[in-house]
Parts: structure tokens; C-alpha cells; sequence
């Protein structure tokens, strides 16, 4: 049964440096305990309270039922990790006992109210009754407890902190040092004090006579008298002194005989040297009926800490053992570690029984639920805004403040959501001490931010030693251009998995693997030590990336994996710039920029250095079937040579055409020419002359992506996920080739394509002439988006081209990750038909929405990929009867068959 409703939990900006300790009051109707996210924790405690002080209470005085060591254990602990708000919670939980009545007795009732989650109008008369039986048991168990706490008051110590443990003072002294400073305090306060409790002062007495004589071993013959055989009692007058200076404290500060002391320990599990020593302390003299004791621990480390001591005690056995073990050829070592454990456990058991034990909750626990966020402003504490559901609303804000894009599946929660209390306290105030921002260029500053929390917080929180040291490594790079090849250096280092991919025998074996052998000799490619820098793409890390994601299980890799691609979002981000900001940079620069050593690449940016010519490894992915079972329809070789012919037949025809020497008027040149654009936008390298080196374009020493296609290259590499690289740049893509079709076969000097461009942009009619694939694409961009229009109702093209560039300059590691499993889920079935199995491919492209989060105005702005609509339509109208001549073109190019495009272009074919 649910001991409550859902609610709503609050988060107060700017408290999450110190512990926090939860005020309720009678008065307060809008922070009440239910409100907690400790509220589980501090009924749990209060209830354990309440159980200790039942059995305590049994038959009058505790000392009929029990002696002075047999007391009923007295610690309750608070147990979690680090920042998991252990401090806070305990502390609140001693002012939950200690509030004043008025207070109390509201507080209690809510604390210890039970709500029945049944009603729901559903439940058979036998099972409601049932359910009814359970409250009312449930509620006169809870009466009872609220009724014992009601009646015993509680009063406050000094909390102790590890911080003042060293080897001169131990945990006694620091707690009777505590209570006398408390009891000079109230008398320099209240002059009344100084006439009472004189007895008071004779215990502190007592105790600081029997301090020195704890740890001596002296001989008996120092014992001459009956006085100093007393001295052999030591530990047990402690014992008994101590709590009889508990007694008399109460009797005389707080005129409560039968009131309670609550002490705060905190963190005692970091005194590893003495730590054994302290809960021993607490175990042998803390342990009575007038103390209550709450104590904030990590367990895990705490065992640590007993383990070291009877690590040593055990010591001498093991090595008596070990030498034993030598001659017989036995192993000692593991029943050694084994028994040593036994131990431990035992005696972590018996000081902090598991009912006493309250364990923190985790932020997981938080994810469902609604949260408010507060901020205080004076006096007054004001809403913020609520998080609903947590995990949904916290990467919302995210994306508000900084346009970066995370998202959480079906069966898992985003890592950049913080699973350490202090750590989402940490990341929440960042995140509302941020303006909301609503484009790229304003989200900048705030990502320098957020990175540096990213980096200092999150990865030092969630990465091992190693994975803290590459993300190091990949923080310092100066040069953009060494990025990919560094970070598949450093994962082939981690994982020894990457490494056995680089042997082949290795995939021949494994033929039951999750990718097809194509896809592990894609990686074993990727991964050859020989590769040039500069070749190995975005979409190859990516590739390494999604593998390990599939087969690696260990929480702190998964961690790792995550890192590495929340790296490359902000590289890329941080590194995309427009380029009209390029074009009017080095316009203001006054001189020439000196350079020392060869300028390997010619992207104008650095995001063009990251990316390396492809976003995705089409051949790693296997977005679509094989034609015949051998032939990869995602990358393969195409024959330059007959795309060469088709360029100088459009060119040869429309010249024809202008001096009126054209007979046949048949030829649809536009379809021809969109042939040619769609051959342009997919090519991604030049293949070498030997054919059998097509995988091998990573090892070559130019950069592959830039190398200009000329006439006597008859082969390329068609890739078709390489439009998306392309597109970034369309003009250049299509001054690669030697023969351009910007120019009627001409060649486009480097000098004239900026020109070119912007001229060819400032006329449609121009621009169809020339490129009617990629107007069509633009239209499209067009209609979509917001574009200008100028004076005579025409539409910007130039702006146009920009709107796609943006859309294709893909800066998130996720957005890139969902295409792909887009394009993954939705493969195309087996198809003998080439044309129409790249057009589902394309509507598949087409057809992308990715959910983005609503602004501050409600508005939600979806990423989609409607321009591929253009790419689509065309390879539908190719594949419409009556088109066949220009099928037979199509695929003489992409199927590199020996027949000519000449034999389809003929009249009457």
C-alpha cells in the first residue's frame, strides 16, 4: 500500500551549497513535509524513533530490563553517496524532534498521516475491505508512534564533525567539550544557572580524571593502594559517568529528567585512519537510553574502514598461512579476503541494524515527478517554474538556455541528467541563472557555461580515472584537425574490443555478430592505424561510437561513450559560423596572414575540420539491402566516365539548341541534368585508378573530400549519405568535378566561384538553367521558411541557400544518432529496383520530424528534412512510365554497366 499520493517537490535556488535544513511550521501551509523529497526518510526515521523509545519505555525503567552494555542500539543512520543529501536530511530530521510543541503536533500529524490509494471506485467489495483493514492497522501503528514523540522532548547537541577528529582528541572529549561549552554558554546567558548544579560540574570532573587513564597498560605493580586499583575500571566508570553527566545535563540545563539528547555525526567514514576507533567510541560509551544518535554515512566506506583494521589484525594469521599454503601449493588468499568480510558485515549489522537504516533517495527516484523551482528574493521565496515531468523539463531547460539537444528514450534516462542530489541542485542553478536564448549565435555564451559545469562537474562525478584523462586529452586539443583520429586512438585503447576488431580473422569468426561482416570490415577500415588524420570523418567516430554503445554493458564505459559525443556537440557548435561572418572577417583583415607550414584542408571553418567530408558511415549503418547480395546500394563505385558524357551531351545539345542545329526535340534535358546534379550531390572521393584501393581512401595523403575530380578519373565513390555533406556547399561540390556544370562543361577557377555564386543566386531563371535539382531543393526552403522577398515579389535565393545550409550544419551528436536510427528502422525492403529503392530511402530522409522543447512562448520548433522532398520527387518522376530512356542513363551510371548512355539517348529509344 502507498503511504502517499504523488506530489509536487520544491527545489530552492542557491541552497545547494551547505547543507539545507527544512523549516516546517504550523503557519506554513504552502512548504509542508509532504513536500520533501525526504519525506519517505524523515517518517522512516521518526518512526525507528518512536519503535527505540517503545522499547526503552517497556516496564518503567530501562535499567529492570537491561544492563548497562545491553542497552537497545541508539544509532540511526543516514546512509548514501556523496551529495546525496545525507547532512541535510539528518540535520533536518534532529529539528523535526526538537521543534517547539505548537509546531510539532502539526508537523506529527501530517508526518504520520496515512492516505488510502485504493480509492479509485474500482475495487471489489472484499478487496476494499481488505484495504481498509490494512489503514486502520496502519494508522493506529502510526498513532501510537506519533503519540510516544509527542510526549518525549527532544533537545539538540552540537553536530560533530570529522573535521575536528585528530590523534590528541577522540569522539568522547569532542561531545563532553560540546556540552560544556553549551552549559557556559547558558550561564553566561542566564545568570540563575550559577547557583544549580554543582553535581553537573562534578561529573565533567569525573570524566576529565578518567580520559587520561583509557589506553594505558600499566604494571600492577604501579598499583600500591585500593585508589589506584580503581584505575583498572576505567572503561566502565567512562560509561557510567558519561551517561550520568546525560542525566544530570538534562536535569539541570533543560529541567527534563526524561528528555532526550539528539547528536548529530557527520561523515565519520572519512577518518580512514581512526575511523575503527571513533564508532567504537560510539558503540562502547554513546550507547544509552537519554541519547539519540543520527549519524550521515556511505556505508560502502565505512565497511572500508573497519576492513582496513581487521585487515591488519589478521595480518600475521595470513602470513603463518601463506607460508603453510607455500608448501602445499594451496591459495590462502581468497578465504582470507572472505573471512575478513564475514567480519566486517557482522559488525556494520550490529551497529547499524538494517531498521535503522534510513537510505537516501536517489534522483532517479525524482524522474516522474513534478518539481517546483523556487528562488529566494529577501524574505520571500518566489516560483521559478516546474519541471514537469523532471527528466522531461530539465532537458528542456537545457535546451532553452543553450540549444543543445539531449533526449531521453522509452528504457533510459539522459545522462546529463544528474543522478547525484547535490550535483542536480548544482546544475539547476546554472541553468536558471541563464537567460533563455533563441538562436545559436545568443546560445554561445551560454554554452561556455555550461561546458565548464559539464567538464568540472559532471565528468568528475561519473567518469573513472582514465575516462576523466581522455576527456582531459580531448579538452586541451588545440588542433581541430587531429580531433577524430584522437579520440579513435584513445577508444581503441580503452576497449579491447575495437582492437580484436582490427584483426580479421576475428570477423570471419564471428558470424552471429550484431552487424553484418560489411558493416565490422567498415570498422576494422576505420580503425587501421595508417589512416591519415584528416580522412577519418565525423561519421567514422560515430560509427566506433554506436558499436561500443551496443556491446559494451559497464556503466562507467556507457558514461564514457556519452561524454565523448557531448564533447563533439559542443565542438561543433561552437565551431559552425555563417559564412557571410567568414566572408566579412577577413574582408577587415589588413594584411596577409603568414603561414609556416601547408594548409592541409580548405575548410573556411573549423566545423568543416571536425566533419571531414561525412556526417555518416552509410557502409557502417547499412541503410539499405545489397544488390545482389554483394553489391553495397549505399556506397559503391560509379562510372565517372559516362557522367563526363552526359555532361558534354547536355552541354553539346543545348548549343546546338541556340544555333538551331538540334533536330530531335524529345530529350528532356532538364531530367538529365537533375541526373547529373543527384550523381554530384552523392559523390563523396575519386576512386584510385587500381580499383581494388576503394576502402583504402583513408591512407591517401590528399584530402578526399576536396580532391578535384578531373577528366581522367573515370571512377568515383557514390555514397548517399554523403548528400548530406554536400549540400553544405553545393557550388563547391559541383566545381569539383574538372568538366562543371555550372559553366557548360568548363572548368570553375577557384578565383570565379564566389562570383559565380552569388550571381547564379540572384537569378532563378539563371539558377533552374543550370541547376534545376537544386532549386527545386530551395523551393522547397522556400515554402517551409520564413524568406525575404524583395521589391518585385522574388523570392531570396541567397537566403534560401543559407536556411539550408543551417539546416544541414548538423551540430548535435543526438539529432545525428536519431537519423541514423531513422534510416536504420525504416530500410527499404529487397528490391531488384534500383531508382525506386533510393526514392524510399530519400522519402524516408524526407519524412524526419525531430521534436525540439517549447520556448518561453510556448513555441515548439520541430527539425525537419522536408528539401530531401525534391531529391525524392525527382527519382519518382524517373521511375515513371515512359521515362525508361532515361532510366537506362540512370543506372549506366550508378550500376557500372558496360552499356552507354549514348545507347539510351539515341532517337526513338
Amino acid at each position: 500500500m502507498e503511504e502517499q499520493n504523488e506530489c509536487t517537490h520544491s527545489f530552492i535556488l542557491g541552497e545547494e551549497t551547505r547543507p539545507k535544513i527544512e523549516i516546517f511550521t504550523k503557519k506554513n501551509r504552502d512548504v509542508t513535509v509532504k513536500n520533501s523529497i525526504f519525506y519517505k526518510q524523515y517518517r522512516q526515521v521518526l518512526s525507528a524513533i518512536a519503535e527505540h523509545l517503545l522499547l526503552c519505555n517497556r516496564n518503567g525503567d530501562p535499567e529492570n530490563l537491561y544492563s548497562s552494555w545491553e542497552f537497545p542500539n541508539n544509532i540511526f543512520v543516514f546512509a548514501g553517496e556523496r551529495g546525496s543529501g545525507k547532512t541535510s536530511c539528518m540535520l533536518t530530521a534532529r529539528e523535526l524532534l526538537c521543534m517547539p510543541e505548537y509546531d510539532s503536533e502539526a508537523v506529527l500529524e501530517k508526518l504520520f498521516d496515512v492516505e488510502d490509494s485504493s480509492e479509485n471506485g474500482n475495487t471489489g467489495e472484499e478487496k476494499s475491505t481488505k484495504n481498509s483493514d490494512k489503514i486502520r492497522k496502519k494508522k493506529e501503528e502510526l498513532a501510537v508512534y506519533e503519540n510516544v514523540l509527542k510526549k518525549t522532548s527532544f533537545y539538540r547537541c552540537e553536530v560533530i564533525d570529522p573535521l575536528f577528529f585528530d590523534s590528541n582528541h577522540n569522539i568522547l572529549e569532542l561531545f563532553v567539550g560540546t556540552l560544556f561549552r553549551d552549559l557556559k554558554k547558558k550561564k553566561e546567558e542566564d545568570p540563575q544557572y550559577r547557583n544549580d548544579g554543582k553535581s553537573l560540574l562534578s561529573r565533567f570532573a569525573d570524566i576529565k580524571r578518567i580520559f587520561p587513564l583509557l589506553g594505558r597498560r600499566p604494571e600492577f605493580s604501579d598499583f600500591d593502594d585500593l585508589e589506584q586499583l580503581k584505575d583498572l575500571s576505567a572503561s566502565l566508570d567512562l560509561k557510567e559517568a558519561i551517561r550520568k553527566l546525560v542525566q544530570d545535563y538534562l536535569k539541570y540545563v533543560y529541567e527534563d529528567e526524561k528528555g532526550k539528547l539528539v547528536l548529530c555525526i557527520d561523515d565519520i567514514d572519512l577518518d580512514m585512519k581512526d575511523g575503527y576507533g571513533l564508532v567504537e567510541c560510539i558503540r562502547r560509551y554513546l550507547n544509552m537510553p537519554e541519547l539519540v544518535i543520527l549519524m550521515a554515512v556511505k556505508l560502502e566506506q565505512l565497511g572500508n574502514v573497519i576492513r582496513i583494521k581487521y585487515t591488519k589484525d589478521f595480518r600475521p594469521l595470513l602470513e603463518r598461512y601463506e607460508r603453510e599454503a607455500e608448501k602445499e601449493n594451496l591459495r590462502v588468499e581468497d578465504n582470507y579476503n572472505e573471512v575478513v568480510n564475514h567480519i566486517v558485515e557482522r559488525y556494520v549489522t550490529k551497529l547499524l541494524p538494517l531498521n535503522q537504516r534510513i537510505i537516501m533517495p536517489s534522483v532517479q527516484d525524482l524522474f516522474d515527478k513534478d518539481i517546483q523551482i523556487f528562488r529566494r528574493q529577501g524574505i520571500e521565496i518566489k516560483k521559478v517554474a516546474t519541471l514537469s515531468p523532471m527528466k522531461n523539463g530539465i532537458l528542456e531547460e537545457i535546451y532553452k538556455k543553450t540549444r543543445l539537444l539531449f533526449y531521453n528514450t522509452k528504457s533510459h534516462v539522459n545522462y546529463i541528467i544528474p543522478r547525484n542530489l547535490r550535483e542536480f541542485c548544482n546544475l539547476l542553478h546554472l541553468l536558471y541563472n541563464l537567460d533563455d536564448v533563441e538562436s545559436h549565435e545568443g546560445a554561445l555564451p551560454n554554452i561556455v557555461h555550461f561546458k565548464e559545469y559539464f567538464y568540472s562537474v559532471w565528468c568528475t562525478n561519473n567518469l573513472d580515472k582514465d575516462g576523466l584523462f581522455i576527456m582531459q586529452k580531448l579538452r586541451d586539443m588545440l588542433d581541430y584537425g587531429l580531433m577524430n583520429q584522437t579520440v579513435i586512438k584513445n577508444l581503441k585503447r580503452r576497449f579491447e574490443i575495437l582492437r580484436k576488431i582490427e584483426n580479421e580473422n576475428e570477423i570471419k569468426e564471428n558470424k552471429d555478430n550484431r552487424l553484418s561482416n560489411n558493416s565490422m570490415k567498415e570498422l576494422q577500415n576505420i580503425l587501421d592505424e595508417e589512416n591519415v588524420m584528416y580522412n577519418i570523418s565525423l561519421g567514422d567516430v560515430l560509427a566506433c561510437l554506436d558499436w561500443l554503445g551496443k556491446v559494451s554493458y559497464k556503466e562507467y564505459d556507457l558514461k564514457l561513450l556519452f561524454a565523448i559525443k557531448t564533447f563533439y556537440t559542443f565542438s561543433l557548435y561552437e565551431a559552425f559560423r555563417k559564412k557571410e561572418d567568414i566572408t566579412e572577417e577577413k574582408s577587415k583583415l589588413s594584411q596577409k596572414e603568414i603561414i609556416n607550414r601547408e594548409v592541409l584542408t580548405n575548410n573556411e571553418t573549423i566545423y568543416g575540420d571536425i566533419v571531414s567530408g561525412n556526417f555518416f558511415n552509410s557502409e557502417y549503418l547499412n541503410v539499405a539491402p545489397y544488390e545482389k547480395g554483394t553489391i553495397s546500394r549505399c556506397r559503391r563505385v560509379i562510372d565517372n566516365g559516362q557522367i563526363k558524357e552526359l555532361m558534354k551531351y547536355i552541354s553539346d545539345r543545348e548549343l546546338n539548341v541556340k544555333t538551331e542545329k538540334q533536330n530531335d526535340t524529345d530529350i528532356d534535358v532538364v531530367l538529365l541534368r537533375k541526373i547529373v546534379e543527384f550523381f554530384l550531390l552523392t559523390t563523396s572521393f575519386v576512386i584510385e585508378p587500381s580499383r581494388e584501393a576503394f576502402s583504402l581512401y583513408r591512407k591517401r595523403n590528399e584530402v578526399y573530400y576536396e580532391k578535384e575530380i578531373t577528366q581522367g578519373r573515370n571512377f568515383i565513390c557514390f555514397d548517399i549519405l554523403s548528400v548530406f555533406y554536400n549540400l553544405l556547399d553545393v557550388f563547391t561540390c559541383y566545381s569539383r568535378f574538372e568538366k562543371s556544370i555550372l559553366k557548360d562543361g568548363k572548368k570553375v577557377k577557384p578565383g570565379e566561384l564566389r562570383k559565380l555564386r552569388d550571381d547564379m543566386l540572384s537569378d532563378r531563371t539563371i539558377l533552374m538553367s543550370k541547376c534545376p535539382l537544386y532549386v527545386e531543393i530551395l523551393d522547397d526552403i522556400v515554402k517551409s521558411e520564413s524568406i525575404s522577398v524583395s521589391e518585385d515579389g522574388k523570392y531570396s535565393y541567397k537566403e534560401a541557400d543559407t536556411k539550408l545550409v543551417y539546416k544541414v550544419c548538423l551540430r548535435n551528436i543526438d539529432l545525428l544518432e536519431q537519423i541514423s536510427y531513422r534510416l536504420q528502422r525504416k530500410r527499404p525492403d529487397k528490391s531488384s529496383d534500383n531508382i525506386q529503392l533510393l526514392k524510399k530511402m530519400f522519402d524516408n530522409l524526407a519524412e524526419i520530424i525531430i521534436s525540439t522543447y517549447q520556448n518561453d512562448k510556448g513555441i515548439q520548433a520541430d527539425i525537419k528534412y522536408r528539401f530531401f522532398d525534391a531529391i525524392k520527387r525527382f527519382l519518382e518522376e524517373l521511375s515513371k512510365e515512359g521515362n525508361e530512356r532515361y532510366q537506362g542513363v540512370f543506372n549506366s551510371i550508378y550500376a557500372d554497366s558496360r552499356v552507354s548512355i549514348f545507347h539510351f539517348l539515341r532517337p526513338n529509344q
